[in-house]
């Protein structure tokens, strides 16, 4: 107890979903020791200072936060986060929760609507119809702490903790153009090394699980693209020497 060891041993599987600016998508798979805030900071410690800031949507636990890159990211919440642990209690809490789940039931109706908007215009339409939605909420979960109608350490005072505590980063898609309102996206996207997982019996080395993952993000990436996975790698094994000369070539320029 005295002298613990402190060396990891737990697998973690990390998915990183990257949208460019002219909306292709990049998918990264990481298994390892590592924490998904850890695969982060190692990716965007070689980003270019002068750029944007990021917006990075995840869940609210802090392993997934680079603690030392909070100066070019901001952090957003998973609301579905919120919905799903409200609507696991509404048997038990029904007045409580119907209450906040109707609320966030709207805001995603809303949410649909903005398919296909500019950023600008999705952010203007959230201010207009999901803001007075939300604003009312806040001072509603407040004040079952404030006049002690809820016991804070129960299952329902937890939930609305994580509601109160994190309610600036739930809440960015009213103040950020183009923050995402929830990390849905990528949580369906994890479901494939999960089932990987599952039905390979996890793998046999920390290094097997590497490959398979670049393998994986590869595979991926490309079918977001609308790119025929087996082609693409096919193509990559048939050209390999131009394949390389061209990473080689990307290495030196990023060097200069």
């Amino acid at each position: 107890k005295k002298n613990p060891d402190k060396t990891r041993t737990g697998m973690f599987t990390t998915g990183i979903l990257a949208k460019t600016a002219v909306g292709n998508i990049v998918m990264l798979y990481y298994t390892g020791v590592k924490h998904a805030g850890e695969n982060l900071e190692s990716i965007l410690k070689n980003r270019v200072t002068q750029a944007e800031k990021i917006i990075k949507m995840s869940d609210a636990l802090a392993a997934n936060v680079p603690k030392s890159l909070q100066a070019i990211i901001i952090d957003c919440n998973c609301l579905s986060h919120g919905f799903r642990k409200f609507r696991d209690l509404l048997d038990y809490y029904p007045a409580t929760c119907l209450y906040v789940i109707e609320a966030l039931g709207r805001v995603y109706e809303y949410e649909a609507i903005t398919k296909g908007m500019t950023d600008y215009q999705r952010l203007a339409f959230h201010r207009k119809y999901s803001k007075p939605v939300m604003r009312k909420r806040y001072p509603f979960l407040k004040k079952q702490f404030d006049r002690k109608l809820v016991e804070p350490n129960n299952s329902l005072g937890k939930c609305i903790k994580y509601m109160l505590k994190n309610w600036d980063k739930l809440t960015r898609f009213l103040t950020i153009p183009g923050a995402p309102i929830d990390n849905n996206i990528l949580e369906a996207a994890l479901k494939i090394p999960i089932r990987i997982r599952k039905s390979a019996m996890f793998y046999k080395t920390e290094h097997g699980a590497c490959i398979a993952n670049i393998l994986l993000s590869l595979i991926e990436t490309a079918r977001r693209a609308g790119v025929n996975p087996i082609s693409y790698l096919v193509a990559l094994q048939e050209n390999k020497s131009a394949v390389f000369k061209k990473l080689q070539a990307q290495n030196r320029l990023n060097s200069t």
